[in-house]
């Protein structure tokens, strides 16, 4: 019989895939207490959110969902980044930080409907994030527009010159 903690476990990891477009699995053995507490913070404040799960219960958590095919990645002592919106964002994060602390691997992630492996995930970090990406586009997007804005200001900038030229001939010869 399943203990209730377990299962409460499950369904707390079920939601957390549900709600995330991307999960990154990571070891982190050889980790300082201190090391794991920054990590954290700087996922977080990249928009993901660091667990340490234990293996059984997060391979129960993924059977029946999307992302079942990382059950097989789900090796040794795992740590799961879930990310809620975009995914270069903590992938970055996590890739700056394993650069600091060699201990720290990316193992495998699930996003897209797919798995990639740790060479992947690090290959895709390079990728803009999604903010970088909708700002580029606007700035295409708007390019159009601000050339045309621009070239009617100059016409009527000119047209303003010009009369203003009429107007000064004509004063001179009154």
């Amino acid at each position: 019989m399943a203990r209730p903690e377990n299962v409460a476990r499950v369904e707390y990891l079920r939601e957390m895939m549900a709600k995330s477009e991307a999960a990154v699995l990571v070891d982190y053995r050889g980790l300082k207490v201190a090391d794991m507490v920054k990590l954290r913070r700087e996922v977080r404040g990249a928009g993901g959110e660091l667990c340490v799960v234990k293996n059984t219960l997060f391979r129960l958590a993924l059977q029946g969902t999307d992302a079942e095919p990382l059950t097989a990645q789900v090796v040794g002592p795992v740590g799961v980044v879930f990310c809620a919106e975009d995914v270069c964002g903590p992938a970055k994060a996590l890739l700056t930080f394993a650069e600091a602390a060699p201990a720290l691997k990316v193992q495998a992630a699930w996003a897209d409907g797919r798995v990639y492996e740790g060479a992947q995930v690090k290959a895709r970090s390079a990728l803009p994030g999604r903010k970088e990406l909708l700002g580029q586009l606007a700035g295409v997007l708007n390019a159009p527009i601000a050339g045309l804005a621009c070239g009617l200001n100059g016409i009527i900038g000119r047209l303003a010159r010009a009369l203003s030229q009429v107007a000064e001939k004509s004063g001179a010869a009154a």
